[in-house]
């Protein structure tokens, strides 16, 4: 069954979201599950922390179609646990909502996206290591702990204002990282070597709601972006932060863009990796491939 006759034709959804998202949106959660029976016929609600637990229960209702009810970290669960040629559906509950934004106006009809792999585990918009790992990690903690209202507070301007702290109070240092790489337009390895305090992994121009490293990106071009910061002085740092803030255009001696379909980087230490706002796994190499259009999406959004 495709996307559009899992909505219309009374197709069986499960409807997937966290903790954080239902405890969030509380007060109004009556509302969401009407808006959202609007569009599709819930099966199930799984209320799930972990991909192991969503896999658990999509492989328990056998859906026609997943819905992904929060935000990017909401996304990512299904994504890691739905096998390939499920079909997944936005319904936007996020603070950042970076592939809400990316797909643009819900059309009603299902897009097709590139997936990117990292040691078989998967993501859709933007990954990397050092600087934003800690961002997606001290944000997710905010969620967690009695700091919650701060960053509903706050919104997605909280991820520019961490990744600055970070940069000036935050004892973020650089890293010796090796990068081999297949590239897109002459279709040879090459090879990078050098010390960074940031690195991404963008399948899209933006991330964290309005933040912007690679402004090219497009995620379904077949390949990735890795881009990497040249740090210096906490003053260059909040310089190169402040253009990603702004989405300014990213100078070539402040990052080195590097268009892949493959890509192996090793760090001199064990890092955090993240993937859509979400650490996703800890290691010293990380292989990355992608699928072409290997996830199909259907854009939600509220019906009244």
């Amino acid at each position: 069954m495709n996307a559009y006759a899992a909505c219309v034709h009374g197709g069986r959804a499960v409807v997937v979201y966290t903790p954080a998202t239902r405890r969030l949106h509380a007060d109004h959660w009556p509302e969401i599950r009407e808006s959202l029976t609007r569009h599709v016929s819930i099966t199930a609600e799984i209320e799930a922390g972990t991909p192991g637990s969503v896999k658990s229960a999509l492989e328990a209702s056998q859906p026609d179609l997943v819905v992904a009810a929060g935000g990017d970290g909401t996304i990512n669960l299904c994504v890691r646990a739905m096998n390939e040629g499920d079909l997944l559906a936005v319904f936007p509950l996020g603070t950042a909502n970076d592939l809400h934004r990316s797909l643009g106006k819900p059309s009603g009809l299902a897009l097709r996206i590139d997936r990117i792999g990292v040691n078989g585990q998967s993501f859709c918009t933007t990954g990397g290591l050092g600087i934003p790992s800690t961002v997606a990690r001290e944000v997710n903690r905010l969620r967690q702990n009695r700091c919650e209202w701060l960053s509903r507070k706050m919104g997605r301007y909280i991820y520019p204002l961490i990744a600055a702290n970070q940069v000036l109070w935050g004892g973020a240092r650089n890293q010796w990282v090796e990068i081999e790489w297949e590239d897109v337009d002459s279709s040879k390895t090459r090879n990078l070597r050098l010390q960074t305090k940031a690195l991404f992994v963008s399948n899209q121009a933006t991330f964290a709601g309005s933040l912007t490293v690679v402004r090219e990106a497009i995620n379904d071009d077949g390949h990735f972006e890795i881009c990497v910061l040249n740090t210096g002085s906490r003053l260059r740092d909040l310089m190169i932060t402040g253009h990603i803030a702004t989405a300014a255009v990213q100078r070539e001696r402040d990052c080195h863009v590097l268009r892949a379909v493959s890509a192996r980087i090793k760090t001199a230490e064990s890092m955090p990796f993240f993937g859509d706002g979400e650490i996703i796994l800890t290691h010293r190499r990380f292989d990355l491939d992608i699928v072409p259009r290997g996830l199909t999406v259907l854009h939600l959004d509220w019906l009244r």
